[in-house]
Order: C-alpha cells, then sequence, then structure tokens
C-alpha cells in the first residue's frame, strides 16, 4: 500500500461513517411523536388535576371526581363507595392550602424514539384549609400518557384529615 492509500482510506472511512451515523440519528430524531410531553406540560397537568379534585370534592360531585380517575380504576367494583368515604370525611370546601409547597411531587416517563411510552406523576395539595376550620392533605398519582389503554388518569388518591389522622384511599396504586 502506497502512503497515499495509507492516509486515504481511514480518513474516507471515519467520514462515510460520520455521515451515515447522521443519517441514522436524523432518522431517530425526525421521526413524530405521538403526544408531546414535557416536564413543564406535566406540572401543569397536574396542577389542573388538583384544581378539578378540588372541585369534586367542595361540591361533592362523584361523578366528576370518578372522570378524573383512569378506567383501570373505574373499573374497581367498590370505587363510588371509596369516593363517598372520602367525601364522609371531608368537611366544608376549600379555602386555601399551603401553595410553598409544589403541587407536583414527583414526574417520570419513557420515550422511545421521540414518542412518549408513558409519563407519569404524582401530586399533593398539603394543608388545604376548609369552610369548617378542618385541615387535610390530598395526594394523589397519575399517568397522563400510558402504552398500555386504560391507564390515563389517577391511580389512586388518599386524603388525609390533618386534626383526627384518619385516612381514606381511593382507587389502587399502579405503575
Amino acid at each position: 500500500m502506497n502512503m497515499l492509500t495509507k492516509t486515504a482510506l481511514p480518513i474516507l472511512l471515519t467520514m462515510l461513517l460520520n455521515f451515515s451515523s447522521c443519517e441514522i440519528m436524523m432518522d431517530y430524531v425526525d421521526e413524530p411523536a405521538s403526544q408531546e410531553v414535557s416536564y413543564f406540560t406535566l406540572d401543569a397537568d397536574i396542577e389542573k388535576l388538583a384544581e378539578n379534585i378540588q372541585q369534586a370534592f367542595d361540591a361533592k360531585d362523584c361523578e366528576a371526581l370518578k372522570d378524573l380517575f383512569s378506567d383501570k380504576s373505574k373499573a374497581l367494583p367498590d370505587l363510588d363507595e371509596q369516593i363517598q368515604v372520602a367525601f364522609d370525611l371531608y368537611k366544608g370546601e376549600m379555602l386555601s392550602y399551603d401553595d410553598s409547597r409544589s403541587i407536583c411531587r414527583g414526574k417520570g416517563g419513557y420515550v422511545e424514539k421521540g414518542k412518549t411510552i408513558r409519563a407519569n406523576a404524582s401530586g399533593q395539595i398539603k394543608d388545604a384549609m376548609t369552610s369548617a376550620d378542618r385541615s387535610y392533605d390530598f395526594y394523589f398519582y397519575c399517568h397522563t400518557v400510558s402504552e398500555y389503554k386504560g391507564k390515563e388518569g389517577i391511580s389512586e388518591l388518599t386524603i388525609t384529615d390533618n386534626q383526627s389522622g384518619e385516612e381514606v384511599v381511593v382507587g389502587e396504586y399502579y405503575k
């Protein structure tokens, strides 16, 4: 092999690999996502969900609260009874909550080739003060996107009466 071949061959191979890998990477990145989900979107979704939970509890609206749950949770045979027990614990209407804490407690998900496969989060409403001079904490877990049909929505919601310590769990947690 002459000197030109020894020098040119590695350069040509490097260029070929670089250009082909860029093309492969562009195919990967340019694949359209089925649903764009960012952490900012999850924060907004969780805040809206917390607002809807508050409204359902204040109105004692079983159907409104049930609509926030996933199809998987709605299939639980005693979900309506669980909701009623939670409403029985909750007295008054929410006047305020501790807004110094983030409503969104945790978030995660899975993205494959630019497509969001799963996005899930947990939320909280801490020290919710009501017109009945009671304080409550709410915790909830939900999926905003799932590769499994029927998992979008709340899986589990817990309400705790901060004075008595009594706690009611509605739904069932799943990953």
